[in-house]
């Protein structure tokens, strides 16, 4: 994962998954990033994938 595209400003939890809710279309790249989102019920775990060892979901509301 290039961290000059995906890095950027450190978001508590509560922050990331109200962000995830509001938004029409998400990259979700991490372990961390990825567990928040299926935890709180906006991906679905047998969505997920992993590409070298990175976890990575996309998210699509429409």
């Amino acid at each position: 994962v290039d961290p000059e595209f995906y890095d950027g400003e450190p978001a508590d939890e509560d922050a990331v998954v109200r962000s995830l809710a509001k938004c029409s279309v998400a990259n979700i790249v991490g372990t961390r990033a990825v567990g928040l989102a299926v935890e709180h019920g906006l991906i679905d775990e047998e969505n997920v994938l992993e590409f070298e060892g990175t976890r990575h979901a996309q998210l699509l509301w429409m």
